[in-house]
């Protein structure tokens, strides 16, 4: 039975796509099967397995080995206390006899000197051409997800889409796997506030979505995820219940914007002051001492900066606080934000400001009511 559960969870390893298009960029969230106040801490002994393509069910340790080495130096380095096993061969399924306790199987799917008033003595305006020049633009969509090796559930995932002009493949994926293993180090340091008894309740209830964002499963997960996962890090005196349970107040509110763009930075030049040469002389002060100086003479040296498209991921939104009792509005809150590398980071930001505030708003009031 054990080989027959590990073989089954090989079928949908590591999809690693070059894609032009991703239809998600930079979600993270922890699968519903996993409680939140886990937060994949318990998992000691890891299992990875090499990267795959689109096309491919199972990777190949000889197809992306410089990434998969990457990706494991990553995450020793990153993520102490856990055993991480790679799998040169992903089809040989020995190792799973020997587990112990849980595991997790991990998937990614792919001046001048002297007088001041000489300074511009001897300076003058020149005409300056850009030169013509072509980047490459480097895209690079991967999907990481964790699992547990026997119950087959997935405990994390991570969508990172990465987009840069001049680089290569190996720097992308880099990029990425540092993401994956920043993102999982900060979840298993996470941990949920401790409220002293009696204090006020409030529970997440559904935001309402932008008709395309509602369509778009990935958006969903990770909207929920940093919605309900703010709330546990950032409430310190009001206690987070599930909106089943009933509480004194909940959160609620409408998603206006969930959008990614570019932005074209036109071309440009800057300058800077560079020595050029040094020259020794002899001057003779008023008593006719003599005495050894030294003059500067300085150029100036152009930096060519090329047009290029700067990426954004851009989140607005309004929240309320409401009291379940009355049914006023306690607090209301419009944001507008922006990351240059991922939703995820617009949104925690975002919701993580709103749940202080609410702290200070009703946490120092006495017990719930």
């Amino acid at each position: 039975m054990k080989r027959h559960c590990w073989g089954s969870l090989l079928l949908g390893l590591l999809c690693l796509s070059m894609a032009q298009v991703a239809s998600a960029h930079g979600n993270i969230w922890l699968d519903t099967q996993v409680a939140q106040d886990t937060r994949a801490t318990q998992f000691k002994k890891i299992v990875i397995f090499p990267l795959s393509d689109a096309q491919s069910a199972v990777g190949r340790p000889d197809q992306y080995g410089a990434l998969n080495a990457n990706l494991a130096e990553r995450l020793k380095k990153r993520i102490k206390g856990t055993n991480f096993l790679y799998f040169e061969d992903p089809t040989d399924a020995r190792a799973a006899d020997k587990r112990q306790e849980k595991e997790l199987l991990v998937r990614a799917q792919p001046g001048p000197h002297g007088d001041e008033y000489k300074r511009h003595y001897h300076s003058w305006h020149e005409a300056h051409l850009i030169p013509e020049a072509t980047s490459t633009l480097q895209m690079l969509d991967v999907d990481f997800t964790l699992y547990d090796a026997y119950t087959q559930q997935k405990a994390l995932t991570l969508i990172d889409y990465y987009r840069c002009y001049d680089v290569d493949v190996a720097h992308a994926f880099a990029q990425v796997a540092k993401n994956f293993a920043g993102d999982w180090y900060r979840l298993k340091k996470s941990k949920a506030a401790q409220p002293a008894a009696g204090a006020p309740t409030l529970s997440c209830h559904e935001l309402t979505l932008p008709e395309a964002t509602a369509q778009d499963e990935f958006a969903v997960k990770t909207i929920d995820y940093a919605f309900t996962d703010e709330a546990l890090t950032s409430l310190k005196h009001v206690r987070v219940k599930d909106a089943a349970a009933g509480s004194r107040y909940y959160v609620t509110g409408r998603i206006n914007t969930y959008e990614r763009g570019e932005r074209w930075v036109a071309p440009s030049a800057s300058t800077s002051t560079q020595l050029d040469w040094t020259e020794t002389f002899t001057w003779y002060d008023s008593d006719n001492k003599e005495h050894t100086g030294k003059r500067k003479y300085y150029s100036t040296a152009i930096t060519d900066h090329y047009g290029h498209n700067t990426f954004y991921y851009h989140v607005n939104a309004t929240l309320q606080l409401v009291d379940s009792l009355t049914g006023q509005t306690v607090l209301e809150r419009r944001y507008d934000r922006e990351d240059a590398e991922r939703y995820a980071n617009a949104l925690r930001d975002m919701f993580g400001e709103f749940y202080r505030e609410i702290d200070k708003t009703i946490g120092v009031q006495g017990n719930d009511d």
